[in-house]
């Protein structure tokens, strides 16, 4: 084939035909036509009627005698010495093995196996014949390129697939889409704090614990932050600051607003499943005291997940895919990971079910308590029946969905996120904001007014 490349070796040195060589300074030529006058029988050989092939033979004798020579100097031996001793051929082939000096085929040095090391001849295949493009000596390791390599095309022809390294991240689309609708919801948590903090006074602000309830927005505020984090952090480089940020964002932000929550219905079960407690006052000071100690236990379950089994960012590569001009697209994706993530996931995953269940209880315990106001029983159920079924969605993802998919895995968690969030703030705070616009704050004030008298209900103080 027109350009191929093939190799051969060539032990005879073409420099040492002329060459005189040893201490009778004669060439090759000469030497073996001394030999055959010395030798004339010789002649009947066929093989010796051409000085082909005679070098070759000549210095395998002579490196056989050097060896012999070598090994009966430091070998203890007689005329009855058996040459078949084993430790005698063993020394001979050490001795032959450091054989090196000038033959008349060129340089005779034997390697590791015995075999005679050679020149290697590179040849290139031009016009149907062989033309000379370098040699290599392993003797001395040295190559020579006596001229250039031709290629039709002008280029080498390409000996393997061609590969492409992709590095997948969160397309710039979905991370627009993503910041821009967790900067609404962040903007709308502010907006429903503030007006819940405006009308703090109110009596149909104030009895469904205005300073509990800004705790659920601020939870929903770090929920949707926590999205943007995920965002930013699946578009450009990962990091394990922005993988604990995220990971604390939405661990706290879930146990804040869902752990105010079940404060609030555990003062609504305090209060109307104890009739000497039908008239007492529970205080925010101690719905806050359960909205510490459940995110006390987050903050040790991720100070002790820190310690012993910290977040690192982990470089996974994916199955190579193969296009049709035959380039291999090898993708690569930056993952945050640890040694037992899943036994992580599942103790917070557990902690929040925990939570959930016991939200569930004290609002099934308090759903025929009539003072909408006071009580948030239906609204709670609602919220744990959405976030249940966004949280099992989001495992699903998590777990189901291949890290190739990059773009819809991210894109679906993050939504399940703002799902829930944005139910919460709508269940939680939607009525109320409503029902000032309709009826402006002196009406809604009147109305809960009348209310709270007739359920014989005390507004709680802070």
């Amino acid at each position: 084939m027109e350009g191929s490349i093939e190799t051969d070796t060539a032990v005879m040195d073409p420099a040492l035909i002329e060459t005189r060589i040893g201490p009778a300074g004669k060439t090759l030529p000469e030497l073996y036509r001394q030999f055959l006058i010395e030798y004339p029988a010789r002649l009947a050989d066929a093989r010796m009627k051409t000085i082909r092939g005679f070098d070759l033979r000549f210095d395998s004798v002579m490196s056989a005698a050097l060896a012999l020579n070598q090994t009966l100097q430091s070998w203890n031996y007689s005329d009855e010495m058996q040459l078949g001793n084993s430790s005698f051929k063993a020394e001979l082939m050490r001795n032959i093995l450091k054989l090196d000096f000038i033959g008349l085929s060129g340089r005779v040095v034997f390697d590791n196996n015995g075999d005679r090391t050679s020149v290697v001849m590179i040849y290139q295949l031009r016009n149907l014949s062989r033309h000379l493009v370098g040699t290599y000596d392993p003797i001395e390791n040295v190559l020579n390129w006596t001229s250039k390599f031709w290629f039709a095309g002008g280029s080498p022809p390409v000996d393997a697939p061609e590969l492409l390294t992709r590095q997948l991240q969160l397309s710039e689309a979905g991370t627009i889409a993503l910041t821009s609708a967790s900067s609404i919801g962040i903007a709308v948590s502010i907006a429903t704090v503030a007006v819940n903090f405006h009308y703090r006074e109110l009596r149909l602000i104030k009895m469904s614990s205005p300073l509990v309830n800004n705790v659920i927005g601020a939870g929903c505020l770090m929920c949707y932050a926590s999205c943007i984090v995920m965002a930013v952090n699946s578009h450009w480089a990962v990091s394990t600051g922005l993988c604990w940020t995220q990971t604390a964002l939405l661990t706290i932000g879930y146990s804040a607003a869902f752990g105010a929550m079940l404060a609030k219905t555990w003062r609504v079960h305090r209060i109307f499943t104890n009739v000497k407690l039908r008239r007492v006052a529970i205080k925010d000071s101690h719905l806050f005291a359960v909205i510490l100690l459940v995110l006390a236990t987050d903050i040790v379950l991720l100070i002790a997940w820190g310690i012993i089994d910290p977040l690192t960012v982990k470089s996974v590569s994916l199955p190579s895919v193969e296009t049709e001009d035959g380039t291999l697209i090898r993708s690569t994706i930056d993952v945050c990971t640890c040694n037992n993530m899943t036994i992580w996931i599942a103790t917070e995953l557990g902690v929040k079910g925990f939570l959930l269940l016991f939200a569930l209880f004290f609002a099934w315990e308090t759903r025929t308590v009539q003072v909408e106001a006071l009580n948030d029983s239906k609204k709670i159920g609602v919220c744990v029946y959405n976030t249940t079924v966004m949280g099992l969605i989001g495992v699903v993802i998590l777990f189901a969905l291949p890290s190739s998919s990059q773009d819809l895995k991210v894109s679906l968690i993050a939504s399940c996120i703002i799902i829930c969030s944005s139910t919460t703030l709508i269940l939680v705070f939607g009525s109320k904001i409503f029902m000032l616009i309709k009826h402006g704050p002196s009406k809604v004030d009147d109305m809960e007014t009348a209310m709270q008298t007739s359920a014989g209900i005390t507004v709680p103080q802070s």
